[in-house]
């Protein structure tokens, strides 16, 4: 892929015909490469501008070693530190060379690397190779050599050589066809390495739908229980009065059927607990019948999508393969409405921004994301949390919302807490809050076609009211508007589905 040394000299050549010297250099910096619509700071690549906005670019990046000449929009300075890349030397390199002249240029024989005669008796030399990418800045006059090297070892060149066996590439222009040559390869490179980031974020999410499949299944079984706890619960109640109102024990005989008891509780107590299971498992075979079929969809969508993502990943390599020639318009144009269809567009993102945004993630933010609370986006993507027991009620309230965040809860029944997450001064979309609405619905035990009453204010209006802990969660509120609905099952399939 990279420049060998005759093609170097070609491309020498061809900068000396279109370029008069003496030509001064402008500016010095890393330059980045316009790959995919996007300057990408991934590219090591030395550019010295010169007059009339051209730029003499070195690109150091393996396997893409060459040297390349044009202008902007073609190419434009990096904003990253090129001491980043080549050490603190790389400031007195921009210092001793901006505002000098090039008087001559030429390409040693028989070795990649390229010579700069600069005014002020200084030589300027570019070692373009795959495995030592050097540069160094000579002053004839004083004998000061100021240079960079990536391994500390003496300057490493290629031996001399006839030339025999070294093939020069066709290019009608050294400078414009090669750098659309290297700028396709360098995009089937970046193409082929989001493809991979997207097949491995997809692999992952196939792999965290399969495991709630096995535990929608697990609950299935479970919830398929819940008749029995219903009876115990009647048969309790049909002979507990028939017993003294303290009476405890470690099972109880009704008929035929031994009944095992919570020894520290009355019989009372143990019908509470008995009925309190059966609906607890009632409404988790609800919520299992809906997430089955969800998770199912989304399932077997994802695995669809990766079987795409598999089949233009097999295409490009056929493309590098065998010559196929490259169409970056037609694969984007393919991959870009893919990646929305996934969601995935973030695989276009520098993975540093993406790993400093998670690193911006207060402490608080990542308990949300660590709880068990269920978490639903409504339409216009707002995160929706659902507390489905007193525990979880009592940290999404207490210790997860804000004050500016929209707390909801059904009118005069007990049941589930949700809260709407919201940033400072902002106020839900109605859809949101229907969104919402139908959640703690569907959570506090509605069924489909029932009308429910659901209060919802800010959160900071709700006081808790007790102390901590305990087996309920009860609070108060103010400031507070009602919504009326009548419960649509269809609705809730929508939230899940997209949860």
């Amino acid at each position: 892929m990279s420049f060998n040394y005759l093609e170097i000299e070609k491309a020498v050549q061809e900068f000396l015909t279109v370029k008069k010297l003496p030509v001064q250099i402008q500016k010095v910096g890393l330059v980045d490469w316009d790959v995919l619509g996007r300057f990408s700071s991934t590219e090591v690549s030395l550019g010295l501008e010169l007059d009339q906005g051209d730029f003499l670019v070195f690109s150091q990046k393996q396997p893409w070693f060459g040297l390349f000449f044009g202008r902007a929009p073609r190419f434009l300075f990096s904003k990253k530190n090129g001491a980043s890349v080549f050490g603190p030397q790389f400031h007195g390199l921009v210092q001793k060379l901006e505002g000098k002249k090039i008087l001559g240029i030429q390409a040693m024989r028989g070795e990649r690397v390229v010579l700069l005669e600069l005014d002020g008796g200084l030589e300027f030399r570019v070692d373009l190779i795959p495995s030592k990418p050097n540069w160094s800045l000579t002053d004839k006059t004083s004998g000061e050599v100021l240079t960079f090297k990536q391994k500390e070892k003496d300057t490493w060149v290629f031996p001399k050589s006839s030339g025999l066996g070294l093939s020069v590439r066709d290019f009608k222009s050294w400078f414009s066809d090669s750098y659309q040559f290297y700028l396709q390869a360098r995009s089937r490179a970046v193409i082929s390495d989001l493809l991979q980031k997207a097949l491995g974020k997809l692999t992952a999410r196939i792999s965290k739908y399969q495991k709630i499949k096995a535990e929608i299944l697990s609950q299935e079984k479970e919830s398929a229980k819940a008749h029995e706890f219903k009876e115990r619960g009647e048969w309790l109640k049909s002979v507990m009065y028939s017993k003294p109102k303290d009476f405890k024990a470690p099972s109880i005989e009704v008929g035929e059927t031994v009944i095992k008891l919570d020894a520290q509780k009355t019989l009372a107590e143990n019908m509470e607990l008995f009925f309190k299971r059966y609906k607890k498992l009632e409404r988790m075979a609800d919520e299992v019948e809906l997430r089955k079929e969800s998770v199912a969809k989304r399932l077997e969508k994802e695995i669809a999508i990766k079987a795409q993502f598999l089949k233009i990943q097999a295409e490009l390599k056929n493309d590098v393969a065998d010559g196929t020639a490259f169409s970056l318009e037609k694969l984007l144009n393919t991959l870009k409405p893919l990646l929305k269809e996934a969601e995935l567009e973030d695989v276009f993102s520098d993975e540093k921004d993406v790993d400093k945004k998670k690193k911006l993630l207060s402490k608080k933010e990542k308990k949300w994301t660590e709880s068990t609370l269920r978490h639903y986006k409504s339409k216009d993507g707002t995160d929706i949390w659902i507390g489905r027991n007193h525990k979880e009620n009592e940290e999404l309230v207490i210790r997860l919302a804000k004050g500016g965040d929209m707390w909801l809860h059904a009118k005069g029944k007990p049941g589930a807490h949700g809260i709407i997450q919201l940033h400072r001064g902002k106020s839900p979309a109605l859809e949101t809050l229907l969104d919402a609405a139908f959640l703690v619905a569907f959570y506090s035990g509605c069924k489909d076609g029932d009308k429910l009453e659901v209060d919802y204010t800010f959160r900071k209006n709700v006081k808790r009211v007790g102390g901590k802990g305990g087996d309920h969660f009860l609070v108060t509120y103010s400031q507070n508007k009602t919504l009326v609905i009548k419960f649509e099952k269809k609705r809730l399939e929508n939230l899940i589905f997209n949860a």
